[in-house]
């Protein structure tokens, strides 16, 4: 279909579905308008991500994405606290008219998009997979699974473990925190990514990851929970992006679009399975267990993200092959 029209189609409907909220009078035809927002959420990311990907340079590849992945990190720090912001001073009809001008906004924008790249594709069956997902993206989509865990926990139970130990206020801006120490960290970490390659940004980014779950697990004062939201932005943060960006990297240009579905594929499923699997383990043994379970599953996204691709790309090296020139 093409990106302008696809992006277009997108944001419209996206729109539409936000307009018709008032006017839905049965609680299925939520479920089928949530449903919705869901859906054009997923196409509007691909097609955006795909736009940023066919745009960049190879050589600026982990830069680029980082600098165009601090639209969502600021997203997610500002969406929650303005929404409970309005719902506190307004009410929810009024956050619904907000987020209905915002879905406007994004129609506006997507036709603003004025040169959109010309997507190179084959002609292939309509329901054949490999126009979905990339097969050479898929090992390394088991890492971004296994990173999103611990995000997709405590998304659904840091209210709840901050309540028992009293850390309500701590718990109200962690993510926040996280969100400003992306923001801050992210460029920084996509100029690592290009000039000393992947490793030496996903190794880290992996490692704070866990890190940041363990001090969730055993923190009962507020400073100790904040600097969990430290690590958090450090690690699982900077992740996001630099796995987009090597998702990217590993496919040539016209599997770029299939390569960033597999991508955000992987990303949610494990946001998503998270609350339900880990669930269990927080109701059977306490929250403490489940924090310190997801700590372990994150560290051993260490072992699988060297086996399925860090062994064979080992760290780039430009500063030393320079000194080297210049002896």
């Amino acid at each position: 279909m093409g990106c302008r029209v696809l992006l277009f189609l997108g944001t419209v409907l996206y729109f539409l579905c936000h307009l018709s909220l008032p006017f839905l009078d049965w609680s299925a035809l939520v479920y089928v308008q949530r449903f919705g927002l869901g859906l054009l959420m997923g196409v509007t990311g691909t097609v955006t991500g795909t736009v940023m990907a066919y745009s960049l340079p190879p050589a600026v590849q982990g830069l680029g994405v980082s600098i165009f992945s601090l639209s969502t990190a600021i997203a997610l720090a500002l969406g929650p606290f303005i929404g409970l912001t309005v719902v506190h001073l307004a009410g929810y009809n009024v956050l619904n008219w907000d987020t209905t001008i915002l879905s406007l906004v994004a129609v506006v924008a997507g036709l603003c998009l004025k040169q959109a790249p010309d997507i190179q594709t084959g002609r292939k069956s309509f329901f054949q997979l490999s126009n979905y997902l990339d097969r050479d993206v898929l090992p390394f989509a088991m890492v971004a699974v296994i990173m999103t865990l611990g995000y997709g926990s405590l998304a659904s139970y840091l209210a709840t473990i901050a309540a028992e130990r009293h850390l309500e206020t701590a718990a109200s801006i962690f993510f926040l925190v996280s969100a400003i120490v992306t923001i801050v960290t992210r460029p920084f970490t996509g100029r690592f990514f290009d000039r000393f390659g992947e490793n030496f940004v996903i190794y880290p980014a992996i490692f704070c990851t866990a890190v940041a779950l363990s001090l969730v697990a055993v923190a009962q004062s507020p400073w100790l929970l904040l600097v969990a939201g430290v690590f958090q932005g450090l690690g699982f943060g900077n992740f996001q992006s630099a796995g987009q960006a090597l998702a990217i990297k590993l496919v040539a240009k016209p599997r770029i679009a299939q390569a960033t579905s597999t991508f955000f594929i992987a990303f949610d499923l494990g946001m998503g399975l998270s609350p339900y699997i880990f669930g269990f383990i927080g109701i059977a043994f306490g929250f403490t267990v489940m924090l310190l379970s997801l700590s372990v599953c994150t560290a051993l996204g260490l072992g699988v993200y060297y086996l399925v691709h860090g062994r064979s790309h080992p760290l780039k090296r430009p500063l030393f092959k320079h000194k080297s020139q210049a002896v």
